[in-house]
């Protein structure tokens, strides 16, 4: 049967592919350098020495990590020749990884040669090693291993290898007087050492104290002890205790059992030794049942410095009011602080909680209002939408003053975000009246709240001094449909506001909003367009010194008097050229204002002189110097601008 070209290229391929898996598998023809059979030596359950040695002698590193063990290779050639036979793919082999991998294989891809060696207690492959140059810092941690393990023996070898010796933790194994001393004998480095000081390990301490004065004196730093004296204690070994304490370990306590604490002898003879009682875990169940037999357990501990707090925060969750009463007989603050809960207050929690009986009682023991870690009470029952727990903390306020502004603080934000209800509760229970409500209408005006301001104006005592606000209000914000509102709830144009100012006032001093529909809108609701005669600054001159050309036109446009005086003598012409508002100057110019010799000299022969428009302006209005004094003006002025020349020869002729 012929073959087709196809079907030969496929057996063809296939075949090589046979040959250099064959290949791969046979060890004569294998490609790995001496460092790969120096890391298939090792990794077998019994390192072949000999072959280590060899590799080693060909120039493998006894430092380097074995990256890709030989036998891994095998298995992947393996996997290889499998793939070819079955007509799968090589992209499938990649499954057959570290699964196929043994123990001792993995082990031996993931460390060095030297510590692959000291973890498998192997001495000839570890001395074969150092004899080849191996760097001894490799096997940092494994004499604190070996000690761990309670395997002195396999310690001293290392040891004697010249292995780096911390130790970082001391079992329980050797907590015995010929072991310590043995292990002591190796010079060991304790100054990070740890003991986990289980119930035999004390027992063996307690009954042989030599054996903590030679671990300290091998170089056992006191401060590692550091359950030490909470398990002392636990067992009832006080004279090991209290020898903990003059040798300097910790005296921390986080735990005292009932059967300590109902003894009031054996309790003080703890609290004798001055413990640290801050990270006591100690419940009131715990202190209830001591208390059958040692009645002033409790004063002995606070005597003691155990802190309240968390007694005090158990009794309030509980509403354990009798509990928190004796918490605050025994000199707990109730406006402290407590680290356990992240810095937060008595009052606070309760009201993240939304306790509402706790917070009433807190409030009844005089617990007060102060920003927490996170937020103001009053701000976190606000974000919660609790208004009953809002209306009980400013109710049971002791500072009324502050009460009232957290009301109007609350009032203020309904209205900006046009929260009705909050507003209607707010006025209901804030019991807020006269100028805080005018002003709070005000607000829902210039925002067009229509529904908040009639619900404002149906409780306020004053509606029209409450609507004249509002106008005010919109008129800053320069709004006329605020303007249109606050007319047709009845508001005075022409009302004067407690400085004496008027809306038309307010519109000319803002550049918000659109200043010149505002202003007509305002004077064709009867506001004097001139203002008052006694206000010092009329609207003109207060457009011309926010410099809003737009405002100063509209004014003058409505009829305002050119020639009208502030407080200090000055047109609003006058006020414009020493502001250098050269727009204004412009439009005032041109509108008839009067313009006199110092105001033509300041503006077109002083320095910085006039812009063109300006200039000409000024030259062209209205004048009632004599023709000599504007021609000699003239002249000065015709090599630097011939237009204002003529301009001003033309003025000296009328």
């Amino acid at each position: 049967m012929t073959r087709g070209p196809g079907r030969r290229a496929a057996w063809s391929l296939r075949w090589t592919a046979v040959a250099l898996g064959m290949a791969l598998c046979t060890p004569a023809a294998r490609a790995e350098g001496p460092h790969d059979d120096l890391c298939a030596a090792m990794a077998r359950e019994t390192p072949d020495l000999a072959g280590a040695r060899a590799a080693l002698e060909q120039g493998a590193s006894p430092d380097e990590a074995c990256s890709y063990s030989y036998t891994a290779r095998r298995i992947h050639a393996a996997g290889a020749l499998m793939s070819v036979f079955t007509g799968g793919l090589w992209l499938l082999t990649p499954i057959l990884d570290d699964d196929l991998l043994t123990e001792s294989v993995q082990r031996s891809r993931r460390v060095t040669p030297l510590r692959h060696a000291a973890d498998r207690r192997h001495e000839g492959l570890l001395a074969l090693l150092l004899e080849f140059g191996g760097d001894i810092d490799t096997l940092d941690g494994a004499f604190g291993a070996a000690v761990e393990a309670a395997e002195l023996d396999w310690a001293e070898r290392l040891a004697g290898l010249g292995a780096e010796r911390s130790v970082e933790t001391l079992p329980a194994e050797l907590v015995y007087r010929g072991r310590v001393e043995r292990l002591l004998a190796m010079e060991p480095d304790l100054s990070a050492t740890s003991m986990y000081w289980s119930e035999p390990v004390v027992s063996q301490v307690a009954a042989d104290p030599l054996l903590l004065d030679l671990l300290l004196d091998g170089g056992l730093d006191p401060g590692n002890l550091r359950s030490s004296f909470q398990a002392s204690v636990a067992q009832g070994e006080l004279t090991l205790a209290r020898l903990l304490v003059e040798r300097g370990a910790p005296r921390t306590l986080d735990e005292l059992d009932v059967a300590l604490m109902s003894d009031e002898r054996r309790l003080q003879a703890v609290l004798a030794l001055e413990p640290d009682l801050r990270e006591l875990r100690i419940g009131w169940g715990v202190i209830t049942q001591a208390e059958e037999h040692n009645p002033v357990v409790l004063e002995q501990l606070v005597a003691a410095g155990l802190p309240l707090a968390e007694l005090a925060f158990r009794a309030s969750e509980a509403h354990r009011w009798d509990q928190l009463d004796r918490a605050l007989s025994l000199g707990f603050d109730i406006d402290s602080a407590w680290d356990g809960r992240f810095h937060r207050r008595l009052l606070n929690e309760a009201v993240a909680d939304g306790d509402h009986e706790a917070v009433a009682a807190l409030l009844d023991r005089g617990a007060r209002m102060i920003e927490g870690s996170f937020d103001h009470p009053v701000e976190r029952a606000l974000d919660d939408g609790d208004m009953a727990m809002v209306a009980l903390l400013l109710d049971r306020s002791t500072d009324r003053a502050a009460a009232r502004d957290w009301w109007l603080q609350i009032l203020r934000g309904a209205v900006i975000r046009g929260q009705l209800e909050r507003a209607e509760f707010t006025v209901r229970e804030g019991r807020l009246a006269g100028e805080d409500l005018a002003h709070a209408t005000g607000m829902a005006i210039a925002d067009e709240e229509r529904t908040i301001a009639e619900l404002l104006l149906s409780r306020t005592a004053d509606r029209q001094a409450a609507v004249d606000t509002g106008l005010r209000a919109a008129a800053m914000g320069n709004n006329p449909g605020a303007i249109a509102l606050a007319l047709e709830l009845g508001a005075d144009a022409a009302h004067r506001g407690p400085n004496g100012e008027t809306a038309l006032n307010c519109a000319a001093y803002s550049s918000a909003g659109d200043p010149p529909a505002v202003i007509r809108a305002l004077v064709e609701a009867g506001a004097p367009v001139d203002g008052f005669e006694d206000q010092q600054v009329p609207p003109l001159h207060l457009a011309v010194s926010e410099g809003l050309p737009e405002s100063v036109e509209a004014i003058a446009a409505l009829g305002a008097r050119l020639d009208r005086l502030d407080g200090e003598g000055r047109t609003a012409l006058v006020l414009a050229v020493e502001e250098r508002d050269w727009e204004s100057v412009t439009i005032l110019a041109r509108a008839g204002a009067p313009v006199d010799r110092e105001l033509l000299l300041e503006a077109i022969v002083a320095y910085p002189y006039a812009p063109p428009e300006a200039a000409l302006a000024l030259a062209e209005g209205r004048h009632d110097e004599p023709p000599r004094f504007l021609r000699r003006l003239a002249r000065r002025v015709s090599r630097r601008d011939p237009q204002l020349a003529e301009a001003l020869r033309g003025a000296s002729s009328r």
